[in-house]
């Protein structure tokens, strides 16, 4: 066992800290109060987090699993775990995702620091696999121990104490595996049966090479022969085939040879060389395009000159004979003031009318005879409006008040009236005492007669027994009865022939002893019998049904219900009449209150005489109303004195506009707005005519420079058209249009003649084309050029298909006669196979004998250690179960676990119900747990494997892991309540909510 030590090793975990894990980020949890501890939470509150964290720590995970455990919130994934160990003291393992690749790093007490190597030496070599196996399991685990046999029961106890996994057995079949894929008796795939295949092959080959001989070198030379043959015919084709590719390409060129001398021709015809610029006719064009727009603008601009002189003019003369008057326009700047003032006289006395009519609504809603003399009168002091809004609140507080209380005791008296009714019910219901014990006893008669069932169904069952025992017992009796009167007679015969007469005494003596066990026998099995029929019998007390019984139980428990709901109703009863006394009290009370309310209700209505035929609710809202009403008449008041001033100031403007129009010699029989707008009209008639005058001068002296700007322009074109014409040597524009159409004739001929010469230079080199423009051959004598080379070229392949054919069967008769090399290296890969059969062989049985040592050590193994699991478990099964159960015994190949009752009856693992099976797994991995590490006490880490657990049997279970943690630490992860109210020990609670953890 690589991972067991000698001495015993108590490690204790103290402290986890968590930098960042699933959903743990900076967290600190504390196990030292206690071996035993016990970490509480629901579902999704860490529970299986913090679980891997503890195992991350001590054996770290692949970096696939780190991935998955990364927590949302944080960008650290590790942390720290402190260790008590008996040899280096307290130390810390670090271990973080992001540093050497997981790894971790161990700090001890004398300030050193350790690698993963270094801490697998202090777990004793353990892996994760051997510390789930042995120090942990969970309620996924449970269903295993159901099909569990002899064999899988060696093999979880082999795994376990060898390497520490319970899957030891992949190995025996890995090896059954590899001994399968190296040979069969009657397979063909596995390597030896390859390999003998393989050599019965080349023993066959080896045998027909040496059977071969012929003639060699005649047939080397001929080969040499046809070969050089093959090859000239070979290259004649060639040479043939590329002659025919220049023919077929020159009758494709001949159009185009002839289209190539048309076109040379023609520019034969056309000057060598004809002056224009580049891009002459664009050029000249543009340039036209923009003098015509330019000659257009010059003649708007003269137009426009002459018609602003005109309007000049007469501008000049329309000023002279307007006037004008300071005056005048005195009075205009305060003609927007006295608009102002006129409108708002007209608002004003539009208000005033509009608060008439609105004081007067609200008087006449209110009703309450209150006129508009009656206002100046009336006075509502600030704090009146809080006396009423009391006066209101007490009032609705006493009726709202009133009412419930006259609900409540109606309310008090319907429920006095129901219970009532209840109790009436209820003792009509009540079972006299003579029925409760007529059901007693027939429930005494029905458990009497189970048991007698009971006990006739397990005297059968012993009686049964007996039967095959005595049919056992016969016939061994009659066996030795007979052997011992065979013995007798050989021994008596012998004794009379030989004259022994010891053997004769011997001979009777035997006779007598093989009577007698048989007489003792018979006698015993016929005193069994008799014993057996007198306890068959068992009297039966009554034939009582499960229905009746049923029936029984239920009538006795609804009249146990019956009684406690009566006193329950009782109790109700005299509450209710507390109740409505108490309500009868507070009614007399209220009556006191409601006349105090009513005398300062009289009050008010004698201040307030116009409040009488108000009710009181409604005061408030005619305390609002009379407010606004006031504050509507002082707003009147206000406005009439605005208003008189205003008019007095308007009728003054008007006077003053009056007395200057007289002056001027102006009728003012119009009104005072039209005698204003006529001032206006001939001020605005006389700004108009002076801006006018204006804008018409500025227009004129733009006009003036933008022509000359215009003609400058005009004049920069038309010396860039004179240049084209002498870069062309004409003289005018039809000339110059002329030249450029030659010119585009000269160069569409050598477009397309330069076109042919690029569609051929890919076919042609230039001496081919060239030579090919020059002769100009016909069509005709190209074509039957062509025809004739291919018939060559057919006559040559011809000839080459029956050299090569020769060829081939020469090559096939040499490569029969080379067969002498090829037995050679035949006959050294022959001794190579067979040499490597033998190392296969070797293989083959080296795995063969690690299979066979492997089964012997299972079953050595499995006879050491089988036994004391199989008692420690009977222990704890039997304190798990209080009891109940006292023995289990071991599966074999044929039959599973069995347990045996305390009533020595026996029951299979499939009998038993899912918690009784549960608790036989915890007790099977608590005992593997105890005697297969006793010289290595990790942390026992249990994952919520007691859900089926009922609570007495939970209790039981803890106090069995309190024992456990006497002698080393044990962590229980749980999401059951029972558990924390069945144990005083160390307790962690993990929560769902900030924060995540509190302890007990």
């Amino acid at each position: 066992m690589s991972f067991l030590r000698n001495e015993v090793r108590n490690m204790k975990l103290l402290r986890a800290t968590i930098f960042g894990f699933a959903k743990w980020v900076d967290f600190d949890i504390d196990f030292r109060n206690e071996n035993l501890t016990i970490i509480y939470g629901e579902n999704e509150s860490g529970k299986s987090s913090l679980h891997k964290f503890i195992l991350f720590m001590l054996f770290g995970l692949p970096p696939k699993q780190r991935t998955f455990y990364r927590p949302k919130t944080s960008s650290k994934m590790g942390g720290r775990l402190t260790v008590q160990d008996p040899d280096y003291g307290e130390f810390i393992i670090e271990r973080m995702d992001d540093t050497r690749n997981g790894a971790a790093i161990c700090y001890t007490p004398d300030g050193l620091e350790h690698n993963e190597k270094w801490l697998q030496e202090c777990l004793g070599g353990m892996n994760q696999e051997a510390y789930h196996n042995i120090f942990s399991f969970s309620a996924n685990d449970l269903s295993s121990i159901r099909k569990m046999k002899e064999n899988d029961m060696g093999e979880v106890l082999l795994g376990i104490g060898l390497t520490g996994s319970v899957h030891i057995h992949s190995i025996e079949k890995k090896l059954d595996t590899k001994i399968a894929e190296m040979f069969k008796p009657y397979g063909k795939k596995p390597v030896i049966n390859q390999q003998i295949q393989a050599l019965q092959g080349h023993q066959m080959t080896l045998t027909e090479m040496q059977q071969e001989e012929a003639t060699y070198r005649q047939k080397q030379i001929k080969l040499i022969e046809l070969t050089t043959e093959m090859d000239r015919l070979t290259n004649n084709v060639r040479t043939e085939r590329e002659h025919v590719l220049l023919l077929e390409k020159k009758l494709q060129a001949l159009p185009a040879v002839h289209e190539y001398h048309k076109y040379s021709n023609q520019l034969k015809e056309i000057p060598s060389y004809i002056p224009f610029p580049e891009e002459g006719i664009n050029r000249l064009q543009s340039l036209k395009e923009k003098v015509v727009p330019l000659q257009s603008e010059m003649s708007v601009l003269k137009a426009n000159e002459q018609r602003q002189k005109n309007q000049q003019l007469q501008l000049e003369q329309s000023l002279s004979s307007k006037k004008s008057s300071e005056k005048l326009v005195i009075l205009l700047d305060k003609q927007e003031k006295f608009k102002e003032q006129k409108n708002e006289l007209f608002k004003i006395n539009d208000s005033m009318q509009k608060l008439n009519l609105r004081i007067q609504t609200e008087l006449e809603d209110m009703n309450l005879g209150i006129t508009r003399k009656d206002l100046k009168e009336i006075r509502l002091p600030f704090h009146i409006e809080k006396t009423w809004n009391e006066l209101k609140s007490n009032q609705e507080q006493l009726e709202l008040e009133q009412k419930l209380l006259n609900e409540d005791i109606h309310l008090v008296e319907q429920t006095q009236t129901f219970i009532e009714e209840q109790l009436h019910e209820l003792e009509a219901e009540l079972l006299t005492n003579e029925q409760k014990n007529q059901l007693h006893e027939k429930l005494e008669h029905y458990s009497k007669s189970k048991l007698v069932e009971k006990l006739q169904q397990e005297e059968k069952i012993k009686a049964e027994k007996w039967r095959k025992n005595k049919k056992v017992t016969e016939k061994r009796s009659t066996t030795i009865l007979l052997a011992s009167i065979a013995l007798a007679v050989i021994l008596g015969i012998t004794g009379i022939f030989t004259d022994w007469d010891i053997l004769v005494t011997v001979a009777v003596i035997s006779f007598i002893i093989g009577i007698g066990q048989w007489g003792w026998s018979r006698r015993s099995l016929l005193n069994m019998e008799k014993l057996f029929e007198q306890s068959m019998y068992i009297p039966s007390e009554g034939n009582l049904t499960d229905r009746e019984k049923e029936d029984a139980e239920r009538l006795l428990e609804r009249d146990h219900e019956n009684k406690n709901e009566q006193k329950l109703l009782l109790e109700q009863l005299k509450s209710t009449d507390i109740q409505r006394i108490q309500l009868q009290e507070k009614q007399s009370v209220k009556k006191g209150s409601k006349e105090q309310l009513q005398k300062k209700i009289q009050e008010q209505q004698q201040i307030y005489p116009f409040l009488r035929n108000v009710d009181v609710p409604y005061w408030t809202e005619v305390f609002h109303t009379l407010k606004s009403i006031l504050r509507m008449q002082s707003e009147k008041e206000e406005l009439e004195a605005e208003y008189q001033v205003i008019q007095r100031n308007v009728s003054l403007f008007e006077k003053e506009v009056e007395k200057a129009l007289q002056e001027e010699g102006v009728d003012t029989s119009n009104t005072t707005e039209e005698q204003l707008k006529w001032i206006e009209e001939e001020w605005n008639d006389f700004i108009k005519a002076k801006e006018s005058l204006s804008q018409v001068k500025k227009l004129i002296s733009e006009n003036n420079q933008h022509q000359q700007n215009v003609k400058q322009k005009i004049e920069v074109y038309q010396n860039e058209i004179d240049l084209l014409f002498k870069s062309a040597e004409v003289s005018n524009e039809d000339e110059f249009y002329q030249q450029a159409s030659v010119l585009e004739e000269r160069e569409k001929w050598l477009e397309l003649r330069s076109k042919i010469i690029q569609q051929y230079k890919q076919l042609f080199s230039n001496d081919q084309w060239q030579k090919l423009v020059e002769q100009r051959p016909q069509q005709s004598s190209v074509e039957l050029e062509i025809q004739q080379a291919k018939e060559m070229i057919s006559n040559m392949e011809a000839t080459i298909q029956e050299l090569q054919q020769q060829i081939a069967d020469i090559k096939i008769d040499l490569s029969k006669m080379e067969s002498s090399e090829s037995y050679s290296k035949m006959l050294h890969q022959f001794h190579m196979n067979k040499e490597q059969l033998n190392v296969i062989a070797k293989e083959w049985a080296t795995y063969k004998t690690a299979k066979e040592l492997l089964t012997e050590t299972k079953r050595n193994y499995r006879k050491k250690y089988q036994s004391k699991v199989i008692e420690q478990t009977s222990y704890y099964f039997q304190k798990i179960t209080g009891g109940a159960y006292i023995h289990v015994f071991a599966p074999t190949e044929e039959k599973l676990f069995l347990v045996e009752s305390k009533d020595n009856i026996r029951y299979t693992v499939e009998e038993l119900s899912q918690g009784t099976i549960d608790q036989l797994y915890v007790s099977l991995r608590l005992a593997i747990g105890e005697i297969m590490t006793k010289e290595n006490h990790l942390p026992f880490i249990i994952d919520d494997a007691f859900v089926h657990f009922d609570a007495i049997r939970t209790e039981k279970v803890l106090r069995i892991l309190d024992e456990i943690a006497e002698k080393q630490q044990v962590l229980l992860f749980s999401c059951r309540k029972e558990i924390l109210e069945s144990t005083t020990s160390n307790v962690i609670k993990l929560t769902n909510q900030v924060p995540l953890m509190e302890n007990k």
